[in-house]
């Protein structure tokens, strides 16, 4: 493939990525974008917890375009076949599915990317999962880019990126694409004229400090809820009205929570365990009473509550009409792609399975609606159809969220001037517990 033809490949699968993310989550942040070094050659890595949606965002949201590895085992489903020809996705042999891997086309494939300034990406874990910390990194991305140096003279550089999800399978939830500080590969070069293979080792572990700074890495799903719930309570002590916080803040206070809690737990054992047991029970309630800790958070002043109440019935009022053709024509496709994604229960590859099957489902129906409008009304009515679903199917989406947080918001008001005042006041009281054990840490680091 010529480089002209691969570079405009590139732009539009890139545009496409963006589309899919854009449309699948209902936001997506991007931090450090700037520390990706440009015109130089560059292994972006990443944490792996979210299968194709984790490579759609890295290719849609960077500013190199890297040729990703992807396992061989991807080429027997013909459904992936043409997206991984769109993405010069190489080939991998992994030793659980081919003995002996032989992977040295795939290397030379990675070094010529390399050899003309581009960027490939790995996930150096191995495997797509569901666990709340990084699994064990494999060295091949350490030997790409040591045997790279070896053969040019200079290492390309490393580039570690975190991908934060909120609800990674639920439609319209949130992402973040955290990208670290590059490494410089330098030193481990140097070193793997002596021995390749202890050179390897170190990268690997350096590739790893790299991204446990950069992405989720918890010890289990229940330190994880524990640290993320008490940095919310932490960061919000009261607000007018809920708003989302960003997630790149989020992610830093919860990193910083997770060091602290090591440190507490080892000096204050009891005060730890009893805050812990406070903020389970807060949850178990919170949830029950089916309120966000945001809006429990939330002082809900008449007079805005009701402004914001009334610009959300006007979106509803000029959203509706438009939101019925919407669920008219994509109601179908809408809940084949809920069945597909049930045939999984494992929360890695249950949005690949939105994913791709909406991206196939839709326009299908897009176009079998055409014809049939086509067939009764002529070719204007068809050409129209199909232009408009899609806009249609945004406007559907747009007043299903706008109703839904209308309900939730006035549900929440008046169940926090009722019934669940109580959540109010235990909210205060673990926000001022959790202030005092962050001053306690505080102290005791600055005595270290």
């Amino acid at each position: 493939m010529s480089p002209f033809l691969r570079s405009s490949l590139d732009r539009g699968v890139a545009r496409l990525c963006r589309l899919l993310a854009r449309i699948y989550f209902h936001d997506v942040e991007v931090t450090g974008i700037e520390r990706v070094p440009r015109g130089v050659p560059v292994i972006v890595v990443a944490n792996h917890h979210n299968a194709i949606l984790d490579s759609v965002l890295l290719f849609g949201f960077l500013p190199v375009r890297p040729r990703f590895l992807g396992t061989s085992t991807m080429w027997k489903n013909p459904l992936l076949l043409p997206f991984l020809w769109l993405g010069g996705v190489i080939p991998v042999q992994r030793h659980q599915d081919a003995a002996p891997a032989d992977n040295a086309q795939a290397f030379v494939r990675c070094h010529a990317a390399l050899a003309a300034g581009g960027a490939i990406g790995i996930f150096p874990e191995g495997e797509t999962h569901d666990d709340p910390n990084l699994l064990p990194l494999k060295t091949g991305a350490a030997r790409i880019a040591l045997e790279f140096a070896a053969q040019r003279g200079a290492p390309p550089r490393i580039v570690p990126v975190g991908l934060h999800y909120t609800r990674k399978d639920v439609f319209r939830s949130r992402a973040l694409v955290a990208v670290g500080a590059p490494l410089d590969a330098a030193p481990e070069a140097r070193a793997a004229a002596a021995d390749g293979q202890a050179a390897a080792r170190a990268l690997t572990l350096r590739i790893g400090e790299a991204l446990r700074a950069a992405a989720p890495d918890f010890a289990s799903w229940d330190e994880e809820r524990l640290i993320a719930r008490a940095a919310a309570v932490f960061a919000r002590p009261g607000q007018d009205l809920p708003h989302a916080a960003s997630l790149a803040d989020r992610a830093d206070l919860q990193r910083r929570f997770a060091v602290g809690a090591r440190d507490l737990r080892s000096r204050l054992p009891g005060r730890v365990a009893a805050l812990e047991q406070s903020l389970r029970a807060y949850e178990r309630d919170r949830e029950a009473a089916g309120l966000r800790d945001g809006q429990v958070a939330s002082r809900y002043p008449l007079a805005r509550a009701a402004a914001a109440g009334a610009r959300a019935a006007a979106v509803l009022a000029l959203l509706a009409p438009l939101a019925v053709a919407g669920i008219v024509l994509n109601w179908v496709p809408y809940r084949l792609c809920g069945l597909l994604a049930r045939v999984t229960d494992e929360r890695d590859v249950t949005a690949t399975y939105k994913l791709l099957g909406g991206f196939v489902l839709f326009p299908l129906f897009w176009a079998a609606e055409a014809g049939f409008a086509a067939r009764f009304g002529g070719w204007r009515a068809g050409t129209a159809a199909v232009l408009a679903a899609p806009g249609l199917a945004l406007a559907a989406l747009a007043f299903d969220e706008t109703r839904a947080g209308l309900l939730s918001e006035t549900r929440a008001f008046l169940l926090l001037r009722g019934g669940a005042r109580g959540l109010v006041a235990r909210r205060a009281a673990l926000h001022a517990e959790i202030v005092a054990l962050v001053d306690e840490h505080a102290r005791g680091a600055g005595a270290a």
